[in-house]
């Protein structure tokens, strides 16, 4: 331990107790110890002063307001994140309300433990950089020092929850009902690899906590992202809602998920670099370290620096690239066939249980150049059988009303089953009183595997050969998953977009041998019409008058 230091007068020492116990800051560099701490090298004012500022606010006003508050700490790997949230904040608020119950839960039971010792030695006097003992005396109460459960003696207030508590997504939480919960990264590559669900497992965990906790509780998760659809990016971003962001703005990609009205979590976003490589937290990620982690771990170095699961520059599309695909549907031309390409969860029940979606897309084709239009698509994790079919048959029905041509209905092949779900399908138009379009199963069973078949497709896509009307429902989903192959979380809506380029759909554009005009396609009665001495544009022509009903003149009649 290091000697007293030195006070000229309890009037100021007292007033050392007073400025850290009102603010965080304070609180961090002298009652807590870092800025006497060696290992305190990594703090840096610029960096984490406005990060302390914030949380002092958010927890002054939740001590005021008696309600809920979440908070999301999105940082950097390895920035401090855990001393100055978990650790420090703990025992601040400890400090400021000494009858409140906190708990903290990280990935194991001997990691949150691992967090709950180093304010179990700041209590006990035995952190010997920390001036909490000559501000605040020894809080230590050995009839109650456990090792994952202890109340110190400041408490007056008699209740069953311990002044801190610990859990892990490893063995849960049963009993008590804590105010402050703090979940310090609930997942690590090591528990990603060792078990397939982890992902699932901290999910479910966090979930678990909410009614455990008291109904005026403070949740904060501090947290870096490892994939997309984790705690960061799947629980707190898309489902629950982001209400405000502090610190640097949120990529582009998730700025979706911010929702000033109905969003859950106050976040602050701390990565460690620009996209461009340059550091944003020099003490912790100074320059050689980001160019040696970004050369080395390019896939974790999107993920935990950058705090962009699945960006980088190996990625087969971008958002920005995807964003130029985009068309005012007035533009579409008029002349299109179209597909509409299905892909069933609820026929899969591992499928389906994930919480992947059944989604049904309509994408035009042109004749002539081999481009494809996204016009609309639908989905949801929530359909049965009888309402997938139902939203499939009013689409086709809105489409050939409209004199659009089907030209073909696509879906993979049921259980190994041949013919059982377009059985299912013709009964079902025969009922609605329509016949079925053509209708085409494929058996993924062989061929490439899905995420190949995605990236097959991402090809066309950065070719130039797909538009994407601007107010098409359903664009968001595509655009999300087709800018995150390989690491989305659910990948139905790239993987039935994917379709539309299969070689049995699929018209490229072909040049004739001979000249520098692209063929015409093939219609019914062509040959007939040929030894009328009708040209195939004339014959087109005609098609497109009988089935489409243009409003506009492509090309002239025969005079």
């Amino acid at each position: 331990m290091t000697d007293l230091p030195y006070w000229d007068s309890d009037t100021e020492r007292e007033l050392y107790a007073d400025a850290c116990r009102k603010n965080f800051w304070n609180f961090l560099l002298y009652a807590f110890g870092v800025a006497l701490n060696p290992e305190g090298a990594w703090l840096d004012p610029s960096v984490h002063k406005p990060l302390c500022d914030w949380l002092d606010k958010i927890i002054k006003e939740w001590e005021l307001s008696q309600e809920q508050e979440f908070i999301l700490i999105d940082a950097v790997r390895d920035s401090g994140k855990t001393v100055i949230v978990t650790k420090a904040l703990t025992a601040w608020i400890q400090l400021r309300n000494p009858d409140m119950s906190s708990l903290i839960s990280s990935v194991t039971n001997d990691k949150s433990v691992e967090f709950a010792e180093v304010i179990k030695k700041l209590w006990e006097g035995k952190d010997g950089y920390a001036y909490w003992p000559w501000l605040y005396n020894i809080w230590e109460d050995p009839e109650t020092w456990t090792k994952s459960r202890f109340t110190h003696r400041a408490r007056k207030v008699n209740i069953s929850e311990a002044s801190i508590e610990t859990c892990s997504v490893e063995t849960g939480k049963t009993g008590g009902h804590p105010r402050h919960v703090v979940v310090d990264d609930p997942i690590t590559l090591e528990k990603l690899r060792e078990a397939g669900n982890w992902i699932m497992l901290s999910r479910k965990h966090i979930a678990s906590l909410y009614p455990v906790a008291k109904k005026n509780a403070l949740f904060i998760i501090c947290a870096t992202p490892y994939e997309d659809g984790d705690v960061v990016t799947g629980l707190c971003m898309r489902e629950d809602g982001i209400k405000e962001v502090i610190g640097h703005p949120l990529p582009k990609e998730y700025q979706r998920y911010v929702d000033l009205e109905n969003g859950r979590w106050k976040m602050y976003h701390m990565p460690g670099a620009t996209d461009e490589g340059k550091p944003l937290v020099p003490t912790c990620w100074p320059q050689g370290r980001i160019d040696y982690f970004k050369k080395k771990h390019l896939p974790l170095f999107a993920s935990q620096v950058l705090l962009r699961p699945g960006s980088g520059e190996k990625v087969p599309l971008t958002l920005e690239q995807i964003e130029g695909y985009r068309i005012k549907r007035k533009d579409v031309p008029a002349n299109l066939t179209y597909t509409i390409h299905c892909d069933t969860a609820f026929k899969n029940k591992k499928s389906a249980n994930s919480g992947d979606e059944s989604v049904i897309e309509v994408w035009g084709h042109h004749p002539d150049n081999g481009d494809v239009y996204f016009m609309e698509g639908h989905g949801s994790n929530a359909w049965r059988p009888e309402e997938f079919t139902d939203i499939l048959i009013s689409l086709a029905q809105r489409y050939i009303s409209n004199r659009r041509r089907i030209r073909w209905i696509t879906d993979e092949i049921v259980a190994g089953k041949e013919g059982v779900w377009e059985t299912h399908l013709r009964s079902c138009f025969s009922n609605a009183g329509m016949w079925l379009p053509p209708y085409k199963e494929f058996d993924r069973r062989t061929g490439p595997r899905k995420e190949q078949r995605i990236r097959i497709a991402a090809a066309y896509w950065v070719d130039g050969h797909v538009y994407l009307c601007e107010d098409a429902p359903g664009l968001d989903n595509l655009i999300w998953q087709m800018a995150r192959i390989g690491v989305s979380e659910h990948d139905d809506w790239a993987d039935a977009g994917a379709d539309v380029f299969h070689p049995e759909i699929y018209r490229p554009f072909h040049h004739n041998i001979d000249t520098d005009q692209p063929p015409s396609p093939r219609r019914p009665g062509d040959d007939r019409l040929k030894d009328g001495g009708v040209s195939d544009d004339q014959a087109r022509w005609y098609y497109d008058q009988r089935y489409h009903d243009l409003p506009h003149r492509a090309r002239e009649p025969i005079r």
